[in-house]
């Protein structure tokens, strides 16, 4: 076995920690397999997205809502936001 040492945010490694004791394993244990599935697959084992909050679509749709709230227009009902195929849509 040997020692690895690196920088991680407090917060990010609390909520890791918290989120791998429920599920009966430590930060390390997760790091583990993390890098033995790394290895299995040669890359990272799962897929690495653009958050869809932040895509230009969701932030145009939010900048409208903005505009509408400080002119007071189209707030007599509530849109719901979802993601389908990775495009922000109002519902």
């Amino acid at each position: 076995m040997t020692h690895v040492s690196f920088r991680i945010d407090e917060t990010v490694k609390s909520d890791a920690e918290n989120l791998f004791s429920n599920l009966g394993m430590s930060l390390s244990t997760a790091i583990n397999i993390f890098l033995r599935q790394s290895i299995l697959q040669r890359g990272i084992p799962f897929a690495i997205r653009e958050y869809p909050f932040w895509s230009p679509s969701n932030l145009a749709h939010l900048e409208r809502a903005a505009s509408d709230y400080e002119r007071g227009a189209n707030f007599s009902r509530h849109e719901l936001v979802d993601v389908d195929d990775g495009q922000v849509v109002a519902r």
